[in-house]
């Protein structure tokens, strides 16, 4: 009987020591893989919402597979995963209701090199109001290119426009944002105007005024 025991307890501290790689280095924790990566937002004065807080990190492909008991694990897709924390302060543009915003998002690797310009979308597809005086959180996953890899080490963060429910819109000056972000994160100060807000991604200024 005891022998038995002593077998049964060998197994369960198998399954709760960490892994170990082939260096004999414990893995690190997410938490700790998350730390590397470095999250920048802006707000504009003027816009309807005010960003709290943004997280981000990279996450490879994961494929879905039963655990001891026979239980299926979701599987995940391998990309750039961010979460933004917003609210919608009651003073703003006349206590507003919001259909959808838009967020601007760019990503760049260790050597300052820029990934990619993205749009990220926040909104319910009509089944969710944004309401004034309260918190939301708004997930997305960037894998549309294969160059989105490991060696993402910033994530900067910004709405540029917003859909209120009366059918009016709110949108950005470009301008400010980028004179945030040359002159308050120098390692940006060489990127030109053009790199970070192409027309093929955000539109050009006349159909920015059509949607103001």
């Amino acid at each position: 009987m005891l022998k038995r025991c002593g077998i049964i307890l060998f197994f369960l501290l198998l399954l709760v020591l960490p892994a170990e790689s082939k260096t004999g280095e414990s893995k690190p924790a997410e938490s700790e893989e998350e730390s590397a990566v470095e999250n920048h937002f802006y707000t504009s004065e003027d816009c309807p919402i005010i960003v709290t807080e943004l997280q981000s990190h990279w996450q490879d492909f994961r494929p879905p597979k039963a655990d001891f008991w026979g239980k299926i694990k979701q599987g995940q897709l391998p990309g750039i995963w961010c979460k933004c924390s917003f609210n919608l302060p009651d003073e703003r543009h006349g206590g507003k209701e919001i259909l959808g915003i838009k967020f601007g998002l760019w990503y760049f690797n260790a050597f300052d090199e820029l990934l990619g310009v993205y749009v990220a979308y926040a909104g319910g597809g009509g089944k969710e109001i944004f309401k004034p005086g309260q918190e939301y959180t708004q997930e997305w996953l960037t894998n549309k290119d294969d160059n989105l890899g490991p060696t993402h080490c910033r994530t900067i963060l910004f709405p540029y426009q917003v859909r209120f429910k009366d059918r009016t819109s709110w949108v950005a000056d470009f301008e400010p944002i980028f004179d945030w972000f040359t002159e308050t994160l120098e390692w940006g100060k060489d990127f030109k105007y053009e790199d970070l807000f192409p027309e093929k991604v955000f539109g050009g200024k006349e159909e920015k005024e059509e949607t103001a």
